[in-house]
C-alpha cells in the first residue's frame, strides 16, 4: 500500500513505538530499519531485492521485523494502518470543501445595488459650491432668502482657507447649528457686574474724602 504523498507529504512517526522496536538493534541496524519504513510510505511494499537495495546488504534481524504479503513482499502492519487512516481523513476533508465550493456556486451572493448618485449643480459667485437640487431646496426651506447669501459666506471661505469638504449641505447646515448653540450659551450666561460695583464704590470713597476737606 502506498501513501498519497501529494496530500500527505508527512510520514507518521511515533519516537515510543520506534525505540521500543529498535531497543535491541544496532545503530546501523535503527538507521536500516528507518530508511525501509520511508521506502515504503512512499513506494508501498518492497520486493526482497528492494530490500537489500535500501539496506546496501541483506540483514536478516531487520528483514524479520517486517511482514510478508501473500506475493512475498515486505511491509509494516502498523505503517500501513496509519496511511489509510490519514488517506481517509484527507478524502473526507477534500470532500467537505467541495461540498462547501458547490454549495457557494449554487447560492452566490447578489451584489448590493448601488443607487444613483444624484447630479450635483455649482453655486456661488465662483462656482466652487457643490448641491444637488434636494439640497439646494432644504436650505431655502431653512433659510429662505438669506440661502445665497450662505452659500457665498462658504464659497469665500474656501477660497481663503484653500479647504474642501466632503459635503458642502452639510458644512452650511453645520454652521448654523453652531451658530444657535453660540446663541444660547450667550443668552444663558449670567452677567458678572461685580467690577462696575467695586469701581463704583471705590469712587464714591474718593468723592467722600474730597467733600471731607
Amino acid at each position: 500500500m502506498r501513501a498519497n504523498i501529494h496530500l500527505n507529504p508527512q510520514m507518521p512517526f511515533y519516537p515510543k513505538d520506534f525505540l521500543t522496536h529498535t531497543a535491541f538493534l544496532t545503530d546501523s541496524q535503527a538507521i536500516r530499519y528507518l530508511w525501509i519504513l520511508c521506502n515504503m510510505y512512499i513506494h508501498g511494499h518492497l520486493t526482497e531485492k528492494q530490500m537489500i537495495s535500501v539496506c546496501r546488504g541483506y540483514d536478516k534481524e531487520v528483514f524479520d521485523m517486517f511482514d510478508r504479503d501473500e506475493d512475498g513482499n515486505y511491509y509494516d502492519e502498523k505503517l500501513e494502518y496509519e496511511i489509510r487512516k490519514r488517506d481517509e481523513y484527507q478524502s473526507k476533508a477534500t470532500q467537505r470543501r467541495g461540498a462547501t465550493r458547490s454549495i457557494q456556486v449554487k447560492n452566490p451572493k447578489k451584489p448590493k445595488e448601488e443607487k444613483p448618485r444624484a447630479e450635483k449643480r455649482t453655486y456661488g459667485s465662483k462656482g466652487n459650491v457643490y448641491l444637488t437640487d434636494e439640497e439646494y431646496g432644504l436650505l431655502k426651506e431653512k433659510f429662505g432668502d438669506t440661502t445665497d447669501d450662505r452659500i457665498e459666506a462658504l464659497s469665500l471661505y474656501m477660497l481663503s482657507k484653500n479647504r474642501e469638504y466632503g459635503s458642502h449641505y452639510a458644512t452650511i447646515m453645520g454652521w448654523e447649528v453652531n451658530n444657535e448653540i453660540r446663541k444660547k450659551e450667550e443668552k444663558n450666561r449670567t452677567r458678572d457686574y461685580s467690577g462696575f460695583e467695586k469701581m463704583a464704590a471705590e469712587q464714591e470713597s474718593i468723592r467722600n474724602k474730597y467733600l471731607q476737606k
